[in-house]
Protein backbone atom coordinates (compact mmCIF):
# COMPACT_ATOMS: atom_id res chain seq x y z
CA UNK A 1 0.00 0.00 0.00
CA UNK A 2 1.37 3.86 -1.42
CA UNK A 3 0.26 6.74 1.06
CA UNK A 4 -0.86 9.71 -1.07
CA UNK A 5 1.18 12.84 -0.76
CA UNK A 6 -1.98 14.08 1.50
CA UNK A 7 -1.91 10.92 3.35
CA UNK A 8 2.02 10.97 3.55
CA UNK A 9 2.12 14.38 5.17
CA UNK A 10 -0.43 13.00 8.22
CA UNK A 11 1.69 10.56 8.86
CA UNK A 12 5.23 12.70 8.83
CA UNK A 13 4.02 15.65 10.90
CA UNK A 14 3.04 13.16 13.48
CA UNK A 15 4.44 12.73 16.84
CA UNK A 16 6.94 9.47 16.78
CA UNK A 17 7.06 7.44 20.17
CA UNK A 18 3.88 9.07 20.89
CA UNK A 19 0.26 7.57 20.18
CA UNK A 20 -1.53 8.25 17.11
CA UNK A 21 -5.32 8.98 16.92
CA UNK A 22 -6.59 8.22 13.16
CA UNK A 23 -10.02 9.61 13.94
CA UNK A 24 -12.88 8.65 11.16
CA UNK A 25 -10.34 6.34 9.38
CA UNK A 26 -12.16 5.21 7.01
CA UNK A 27 -9.57 2.45 5.30
CA UNK A 28 -6.89 2.58 8.12
CA UNK A 29 -4.46 3.83 5.45
CA UNK A 30 -2.69 6.73 7.54
CA UNK A 31 -2.57 4.17 10.96
CA UNK A 32 -1.64 1.05 8.89
CA UNK A 33 1.21 2.84 7.76
CA UNK A 34 2.00 4.15 11.00
CA UNK A 35 1.80 0.06 12.35
CA UNK A 36 4.01 -0.75 9.26
CA UNK A 37 6.59 2.22 10.54
CA UNK A 38 6.86 0.67 14.08
CA UNK A 39 7.87 4.68 15.42
CA UNK A 40 4.42 5.16 17.46
CA UNK A 41 3.73 3.99 21.06
CA UNK A 42 0.59 2.66 19.69
CA UNK A 43 -2.22 3.27 16.93
CA UNK A 44 -5.96 4.04 17.19
CA UNK A 45 -8.35 3.52 14.83
CA UNK A 46 -11.69 5.31 15.08
CA UNK A 47 -14.54 5.43 12.86
CA UNK A 48 -18.25 5.23 13.69
CA UNK A 49 -19.12 3.21 11.23
CA UNK A 50 -18.98 -0.68 12.55
CA UNK A 51 -18.39 -2.41 9.57
CA UNK A 52 -15.58 -0.02 8.67
CA UNK A 53 -14.04 -1.64 11.74
CA UNK A 54 -14.61 -5.25 11.06
CA UNK A 55 -12.72 -4.64 8.09
CA UNK A 56 -9.57 -3.19 9.63
CA UNK A 57 -9.86 -5.65 12.47
CA UNK A 58 -10.07 -8.62 9.34
CA UNK A 59 -6.79 -6.65 7.67
CA UNK A 60 -4.77 -6.18 10.73
CA UNK A 61 -5.12 -9.52 12.28
CA UNK A 62 -3.32 -11.01 8.89
CA UNK A 63 -0.34 -9.21 9.96
CA UNK A 64 2.23 -9.59 12.84
CA UNK A 65 2.46 -5.62 14.31
CA UNK A 66 4.66 -5.20 16.88
CA UNK A 67 2.97 -1.45 17.62
CA UNK A 68 -0.11 -1.93 19.64
CA UNK A 69 -3.51 -0.87 17.81
CA UNK A 70 -6.89 -0.55 19.69
CA UNK A 71 -10.00 -0.13 17.05
CA UNK A 72 -12.79 1.97 18.64
CA UNK A 73 -16.64 1.65 16.26
CA UNK A 74 -18.01 4.61 18.18
CA UNK A 75 -18.21 7.92 16.78
CA UNK A 76 -15.26 9.92 18.18
CA UNK A 77 -17.06 12.43 20.53
CA UNK A 78 -18.07 9.31 22.10
CA UNK A 79 -14.71 8.62 23.57
CA UNK A 80 -14.13 8.16 27.11
CA UNK A 81 -10.13 7.81 27.70
CA UNK A 82 -7.70 10.60 28.07
CA UNK A 83 -6.44 11.32 24.05
CA UNK A 84 -2.41 11.91 23.58
CA UNK A 85 -0.09 12.20 21.27
CA UNK A 86 -1.29 12.78 17.72
CA UNK A 87 -5.00 13.27 17.17
CA UNK A 88 -5.48 13.39 13.01
CA UNK A 89 -9.20 14.28 11.95
CA UNK A 90 -9.19 14.16 8.11
CA UNK A 91 -12.04 13.88 5.20
CA UNK A 92 -14.68 14.96 7.03
CA UNK A 93 -16.51 18.60 7.00
CA UNK A 94 -15.46 21.00 9.56
CA UNK A 95 -19.07 20.74 11.33
CA UNK A 96 -18.05 17.63 12.12
CA UNK A 97 -14.96 18.54 13.53
CA UNK A 98 -16.14 20.79 15.80
CA UNK A 99 -19.01 18.16 16.50
CA UNK A 100 -16.05 15.33 17.63
CA UNK A 101 -13.86 18.17 19.40
CA UNK A 102 -16.72 19.82 21.51
CA UNK A 103 -17.81 16.84 24.00
CA UNK A 104 -13.90 15.79 23.89
CA UNK A 105 -13.19 19.32 25.26
CA UNK A 106 -15.86 19.40 27.71
CA UNK A 107 -15.21 16.39 29.10
CA UNK A 108 -11.20 17.41 29.25
CA UNK A 109 -9.77 14.09 27.44
CA UNK A 110 -7.77 15.71 25.33
CA UNK A 111 -4.76 15.88 26.36
CA UNK A 112 -2.92 15.22 22.92
CA UNK A 113 0.45 17.70 21.70
CA UNK A 114 -0.41 17.58 18.28
CA UNK A 115 -3.71 18.04 16.37
CA UNK A 116 -4.01 17.83 12.81
CA UNK A 117 -7.47 18.61 11.03
CA UNK A 118 -7.69 18.04 7.24
CA UNK A 119 -11.73 19.18 6.67
CA UNK A 120 -13.16 17.81 3.06
CA UNK A 121 -13.73 21.46 0.95
CA UNK A 122 -16.62 19.99 -1.03
CA UNK A 123 -19.53 22.47 -0.58
CA UNK A 124 -22.86 21.38 0.17
CA UNK A 125 -25.95 23.69 -1.53
CA UNK A 126 -28.04 23.81 1.79
CA UNK A 127 -32.10 24.91 1.08
CA UNK A 128 -32.67 25.59 4.45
Amino acid sequence: MKLSARLRVFLEQSLRDKPLWDICCDHGYVGIAALKEDTFSEVHFVDQVSHIIKKLESILISEDYSTPYYLHAIGAEGLTQKISGTFLIAGVGGLTIKNIMSPLLKKELMQCERLLFSPQTDEVDRKD
